[in-house]
């Protein structure tokens, strides 16, 4: 259970480090862009409110992925259960965005994470660690 819970830490931070970095670095560079080709004040809301709900998301995914980490750890692997989709989520986006921008390597970022939530949980079933 402590390596499980390890990697899951190590994704928990990484998922709220790239949260902030989406936030802080990603938007500005956006909003620089958006500025210089005149776009509407109304489009520039707009999608500044959709980056940073999506910061803000990716920041909850970190969060509810180190909590569940932390009661792994301390041998209740029932959380496991709710850190399935959290990995989905991650993996069709990161493959999704791979094909959109035909293979731009940055989207790798959400495949590894992907795989750092879900490789700790495989042979966890019902609360319990194995494969029972």
């Amino acid at each position: 259970m402590k390596l499980r819970s390890t990697a899951l830490f190590v994704a928990g931070l990484l998922m709220i480090a790239s949260a902030g970095a989406h936030a802080l670095l990603g938007w500005p560079g956006l909003a620089s862009g958006l500025i210089d080709l005149n776009a509407p004040a109304d489009l520039m809301t707009g999608l500044a409110l959709s980056w940073y709900w999506g910061s803000a998301a990716l920041a909850a995914f970190g969060v509810i992925v180190l909590v569940a980490a932390r009661r792994i750890w301390a041998g209740d692997a029932t959380p496991a259960n709710f850190l399935w989709p959290i990995a989905v989520v991650h993996l069709f986006f990161g493959l999704a965005a791979l094909l959109a921008t035909n293979f731009n390597p940055f989207f790798l970022l959400f495949i590894v994470l992907a795989a750092l939530t879900a490789a700790p949980l495989l042979g966890m079933r019902d609360g319990r660690s194995g494969t029972a």
